[in-house]
């Protein structure tokens, strides 16, 4: 006897590998890691079944996205150690004012990112993501004048001259 939920599973997987043998995509998107993970039935099984598509599409040079609706009552720490890169998008209803979506780059493999969140809006054609503001990143260059005193050795000896105010 098998479980319903092993059943549906090998169904659910069978149907996407041979969509993917039709179709030879170079972009899979599954949506929604959810019921892949109901189907599962336990955290094994469903890790094993995450890591079986990793290698089906690696092999494939294709690119996967994972979409989770975060229903779930943890946070899947089991993808997110399996993925390349992890991204979560929020929608903010407060109390007073108008909504507001974020995200939030939690992972990225290799490559340097901006931390925090970044507010986005979804427009016709994507998302605008508004990288969030570092205050440090937008000085002003500083200039640096300096006062030359005519003494060719002591303007040596004091880097070109003195700099223009510089505390006494």
């Amino acid at each position: 006897m098998f479980h319903p939920s092993e059943v549906e599973l090998t169904e659910t997987t069978n149907l996407i590998l041979r969509e993917v043998e039709r179709s030879q995509p170079t972009l899979v998107i599954l949506d929604s890691l959810s019921e892949l993970r109901l189907l599962s039935g336990s955290a094994l099984r469903y890790r094993r079944q995450i890591l079986g598509f990793k290698q089906l599409f690696a092999g494939r040079g294709c690119t996967v996205l994972l979409l989770d609706d975060m229903t779930s009552a943890a946070h899947d720490l089991q993808v997110q150690s399996i993925a390349h890169a992890v991204i979560r998008l929020e929608q903010l209803n407060p109390m007073y004012g108008a909504e507001r979506r974020r995200l939030l780059v939690s992972k990225f493999r290799g490559v340097g990112f901006r931390g925090g969140y970044h507010d986005y809006v979804i427009r016709r054609g994507g998302l605008e993501v508004f990288p969030r503001l570092i205050a440090s990143e937008h000085q002003p260059p500083r200039v640096t004048t300096r006062l030359i005193s005519g003494l060719a050795e002591l303007d040596a000896l004091l880097g070109g001259g003195i700099e223009r105010g510089a505390p006494p």
